[in-house]
């Protein structure tokens, strides 16, 4: 692996949320990692979550983020959700990230929302309510930071490579 390794994160499975002391350490009880060192907006989250249909019981799973505890942002998230027509149920917070910058939260909870999808059978299964992938099997972000996704447990475990 080449490059220069700016962060880590670990994030488990339903319903962990990760916190972040500003410049400092992030903790997700049991585990804890550094974070960036800029001044991030307090309060502030990233959510995977998951709608399951009614009558078909495929399970949507989205990301979203904004300013609030995880339930309180999927529940403005969910108030004017697509898939609310198509018999989808109300959204259940799966894995979130609190406090956490921008450079660190984002594709983690990205790269979190297609492990869930893929937890389900992936894009084409009979499970899956969602049509396209969170995260392209051939990610390029030539002027952003890659980062590496990997855990056989089901962890989310991100490496940050500049």
């Amino acid at each position: 692996m080449s490059g220069v390794g700016i962060g880590a994160a670990t994030l488990a499975g339903e319903g962990t949320v990760a916190t972040a002391l500003s410049a400092a350490i992030v903790v997700g009880l049991p585990y804890a990692v550094a974070a960036d060192t800029r001044q991030e907006p307090q309060n502030y989250s990233y959510v995977v979550y998951t709608k399951t249909n009614t009558v078909t019981g495929q399970v949507y799973v989205g990301r979203t983020s904004g300013f609030g505890t995880p339930d309180e942002v999927v529940r403005r998230r969910d108030a004017s959700h697509h898939m609310n027509a198509l018999g989808y149920g109300p959204a259940v917070v799966h894995s979130a990230l609190v406090n956490v910058g921008s450079l660190q939260g984002y594709p983690a909870i990205r790269g979190r929302e297609q492990q869930v999808i893929d937890s389900y059978g992936g894009i084409g299964s009979v499970l899956v309510g969602n049509r396209i992938r969170a995260v392209s099997p051939w990610l390029n972000m030539p002027k952003a930071p890659k980062c590496k996704v990997s855990d056989k447990r089901g962890n989310l475990k991100i490496l940050f490579i500049l």
